[in-house]
């Protein structure tokens, strides 16, 4: 409830995203990624600053610009256009979750449902181990003992870290939000999530 109350005073927020997918069976490198989100109406603007994808970006607002992800691939050759079905395989192909579920607030419903159907417990103030600073540490564990640590910053109540881990101990996904700028004037420009504004 209080991560709830603290989000619903953000209007949209740009972070700096890091994420680490198991995909296909592979543990994929960590992406260092500029996240930019919008929450009305709903839009995300990423852009990789980590090697081998620098460079690239991805911008989608459901129901517009044809409701398709569009975006810039970098190439040898130079930058490509990108224009995707945000539930289609290529959109899929290195990520475990569509980009609908991209950001805070999709984290923050994720947990909603843990609680739900989970069995959950607040495991204390901690850090982790890519962060020094304490968090609140909350741990949910599936019927199949997979488990999911999420962890809340102590000043904004927001969830900033989540690392899912199946059975066995391996890492199936980490994301963490840092660097964060909340309620940016720029960003309820009208054109501030338009691709052909936006994108090289």
């Amino acid at each position: 409830a209080r991560a709830e109350a603290a989000y619903s005073r953000v209007d949209n927020y740009v972070s700096i995203f890091i994420r680490q997918e198991r995909v296909g069976g592979k543990l994929g490198p960590r992406e260092r990624i500029r996240l930019s989100f919008r929450k009305n109406p709903w839009s995300i603007h990423l852009v990789w600053l980590s090697k081998p994808k620098a460079g690239r970006q991805l911008i989608f607002v459901p129901g517009h610009y044809d409701n398709k992800i569009h975006g810039r691939e970098p190439t040898f050759f130079g930058s490509i256009p990108l224009k995707m079905d945000p539930h289609g395989n290529l959109a899929r192909r290195n990520s475990r979750h569509p980009i609908t579920e991209a950001g805070i607030g999709a984290m923050i419903k994720r947990f909603r449902r843990d609680v739900a159907r989970l069995e959950t417990r607040y495991v204390g103030l901690e850090a982790h181990g890519s962060s020094s600073r304490p968090m609140h540490h909350v741990q949910s564990v599936s019927a199949n003992q997979w488990r999911r640590d999420l962890y809340f910053d102590t000043q904004s109540s927001l969830p900033i870290l989540l690392e899912v881990s199946d059975s066995n101990g391996e890492r199936l996904e980490f994301y963490s939000f840092g660097n964060f700028n909340m309620n940016v004037p720029e960003l309820n420009n009208p054109d501030a999530f338009n691709p052909a504004q936006v994108l090289p």
